[in-house]
């Protein structure tokens, strides 16, 4: 699960107007994202209930700014803003206690305990850009000794910048993936059987990384395809004879030469085998196996 915090060390010199704007930019900017990760995103938390939690010197509170929010958003403003106080969903680092920290806005430090705590465990702040200095991906999070200790993922309300946090959240993951479903998230649609996957999970880790990374190469190639044959990096091996479909070999070099068979259609990515490079005419035996592989899947998947 993703953390958002409401990030409430911010300038308290912001008219209301400014402070319902900035809210209202930042509110669908998340709401894009929490559509996009629904099971990863699911509230924002805040230190205190919003009718506490004070945005100006004139005691304006994020409660009054959500409920002066045109309709939809107001009522995207009630459905995430009901965790607190944040120790109910936070671990929070014996560090975080001990230590003062600050995030330094116009030169003004703002108290940083629950930042750094967001930042340790791999949050991001939910802003109001009500200053040039929150308009940044990170926000530098500085100790007593004005030091910076940690950097913190910020989402302030530009298209940009939530591009940036939703890259960091599909990296995020990516990364807590097998590697074959590492492999398979690298398809909009697939087919394979058993044996595939097999296969995939009986050679090293080293040659699956390298089969992701090659497989990430021919998406990056940016063509009519993602994995066009160019004879280099993925060949058209198909038999002289086979007119209804295509075989495509990837081509794995380190560690250990390896070619994954496949073949791409419109709709779906065919995967059919992997096996080791070896002799010519052996492999001309695997290429066949691969087309009847696919041809299979094909069968199948009707």
């Amino acid at each position: 699960m993703y953390h958002f915090y409401f990030n409430d060390g911010i300038p308290k010199d912001g008219n209301e107007n400014t402070l319902i704007t900035c809210l209202g930019n930042t509110l669908k900017e998340y709401n894009k994202l929490n559509q996009n990760f629904p099971t990863q995103i699911t509230g924002i938390l805040t230190t205190y209930d919003p009718n506490n939690i004070i945005l100006n010197e004139n005691n304006c509170t994020l409660a009054y700014c959500i409920n002066n929010l045109e309709h939809s958003l107001k009522r995207i403003g009630y459905t995430f803003f009901t965790k607190y106080p944040v120790e109910n969903f936070l671990i929070v680092n014996d560090d975080t206690i001990i230590c003062d920290f600050y995030i330094s806005i116009n030169g003004v430090n703002y108290n940083a305990f629950h930042p750094k705590n967001i930042a340790d465990n791999n949050g991001v702040l939910f802003s109001l850009a009500l200053h040039d200095d929150i308009k940044s991906n990170y926000l530098n999070i500085i100790n007593d000794k004005a030091i910076t200790v940690a950097c913190v993922a910020n989402l302030y309300g530009a298209v940009p910048n939530t591009n940036f946090i939703s890259n960091l959240i599909e990296e995020s993951i990516f990364e807590k993936l097998n590697s074959f479903e590492k492999l398979l998230s690298l398809f909009e649609k697939y087919v394979y059987k058993d044996r595939f996957k097999n296969s995939f999970e009986h050679v090293s880790k080293n040659v699956q990384d390298s089969i992701i990374q090659a497989f990430t190469v021919a998406i990056n190639r940016k063509d009519k395809t993602k994995f066009f044959a160019d004879g280099d990096l993925i060949k058209d091996v198909t038999p002289e004879r086979e007119t209804k479909i295509k075989v495509f070999e990837l081509r794995i070099f380190n560690p250990v030469a390896y070619r994954v068979y496949f073949y791409e259609d419109k709709t779906k990515v065919y995967l059919a085998s992997i096996e080791q490079k070896p002799a010519t005419k052996v492999q001309n035996k695997d290429i066949i196996n691969a087309c009847s592989a696919i041809k299979e899947l094909l069968l199948l998947n009707k």
